[in-house]
């Protein structure tokens, strides 16, 4: 190989090197919102952004509800803003259980643990000036998933708002040895009129912060430490029907 054709060789392999450490750094950094905002305002329109947005390897939106307002601000079109939700939606099944339920995770001092959900039988009494008062009640006296943290919080990976059907509960517990189970207050009609539905009598509902931590993760954590007892991610699954998704708080 003559001189020149070595040099036109290395070239060429200097060219290769550099185009390609370029593309590395260039897939190495996640599609955020700032360039989308960056392509809205060079008017590259909706449609080319979304195929990036769909095409891109990955993606480090931020997408609460500030976000969203501050991206509508900006200019960025509700089909962009749908697209990047869309994007960072989970879809991974490692988020959701065999049967299709949401995964969900108590997160303590000692660790995280999955809890699965226990299905409740609704039971209903009336009673003179008192009316009806309805309850679901669940089986076992104790959770067996347990906790000596005082102020754990629960995880839950769903793609909607779980304020309207999910709550922080405490359960009450029932040891008398024909029961040994749990239950929980559910709204009933009393003896002047109310509401009818699975969702829990107030007294029952644990205070606790609710927010969304990313894009389909949302966090309930109690505002003060719990007491010994059981408690629950309890949804409301119908006006007859309730889940919960229990631990126990240890002395």
């Amino acid at each position: 190989m003559n001189k020149a054709k070595l040099i036109a060789t290395i070239v060429v392999v200097m060219i290769l090197a550099f185009t390609g450490n370029v593309g590395a750094v260039e897939e190495e950094k996640p599609l955020d919102n700032a360039q989308v905002i960056k392509m809205t305002k060079a008017d590259l329109g909706d449609t080319i952004i979304i195929a990036k947005i769909k095409s891109a390897q990955a993606v480090n939106f931020n997408l609460t509800t500030d976000d969203l307002m501050a991206l509508k601000a900006a200019g960025v079109s509700q089909d962009v803003i749908a697209a990047m939700l869309d994007r960072t939606a989970p879809k991974n099944s490692a988020n959701q259980s065999a049967a299709g339920e949401p995964k969900v995770v108590l997160v303590t001092n000692a660790g995280e643990l999955e809890l699965k959900p226990t299905d409740g039988e609704v039971k209903t009494i009336v009673a003179p000036f008192v009316g009806m008062k309805r309850f679901i009640v669940f089986s076992e006296l104790n959770a067996a998933i347990r906790t000596k943290d005082r102020r754990p919080a629960i995880l839950i990976w769903i793609d909607r708002n779980p304020k309207e059907n999910y709550w922080f509960v405490k359960l009450d517990q029932d040891d008398d040895e024909e029961d040994m189970d749990r239950s929980l207050d559910v709204r009933s009609p009393g003896a002047w009129g109310g509401v009818l539905s699975s969702a829990p009598e107030k007294d029952f509902i644990v205070k606790c912060t609710i927010a969304e931590e990313k894009p389909g993760l949302w966090s309930f954590k109690a505002i003060k430490d719990l007491k010994p007892g059981e408690y629950a991610l309890y949804v409301s699954r119908s006006e007859m029907a309730g889940s919960i998704y229990d631990f126990s708080v240890e002395k």
